[in-house]
């Protein structure tokens, strides 16, 4: 009887050993898992700013694109506006010339 209680003691410091050691092996199990998500997390975040910064890139460079093509617009309606004028001007010059000579007899 003596011999049967030690062997059961044993067999439950056995199992009180395995039960701790499991239960250190799955805490390590975690630790594990956790520093994994961490570095998924951190790997993620980090395509993200990628993404965004080659985005903001693309957009400032189109952005400045079409900043250029506004200006060439503008410079191209005063030259525009500029000869318009110009040939008004001209042909309003002509045309008081004309009258004043008309008027005059000249």
């Amino acid at each position: 009887m003596q011999e049967a209680l030690e062997r059961i003691k044993q067999a439950e410091a056995k199992n009180e050993r395995a039960e701790e050691e499991m239960w250190s092996e799955l805490k390590e199990y975690e630790e594990e898992k956790n520093e994994q998500l961490k570095q998924i997390e951190r790997d993620k975040k980090e395509e993200r700013n990628q993404i965004l910064t080659e985005i903001q890139e693309e957009n400032q460079e189109q952005l400045h694109q079409q900043q250029l093509s506004l200006e060439q617009e503008v410079d191209e309606e005063d030259e525009n506006y500029k000869n318009a004028y110009q040939n008004k001007r001209t042909k309003i010059v002509e045309q008081i010339i004309e009258e004043v000579i008309q008027n005059n007899g000249r």
